[in-house]
């Protein structure tokens, strides 16, 4: 007779790797998550670089214009 403690065995062994498959799908969308968050950071970064170009540019720019205005003012 096949002994009961054998198919209990296999029963566990089953479940071990259908547990470590849930497992591993977990941690590859973890990755992919995680990979997905680095690249909207990066781009985050680069809009926000170009954003602060475009505000130093705009400054310049405006202070280039109030001195232009200043010298339009007639001196009394």
């Amino acid at each position: 007779a096949p002994d009961p403690r054998l198919a209990e065995a296999e029963r566990s062994l089953a479940e071990a790797r259908e547990a470590l498959a849930h497992a591993e799908a977990d941690h590859a969308a973890t990755v992919s998550s995680v990979e997905s968050t680095r690249e909207a950071l990066d781009q985050a970064e680069v809009a926000e670089r170009e954003a602060r170009r475009v505000m130093r540019e705009l400054e310049r720019e405006a202070a280039k214009q109030e001195r232009k205005l200043q010298r339009m003012r007639p001196k009394r």
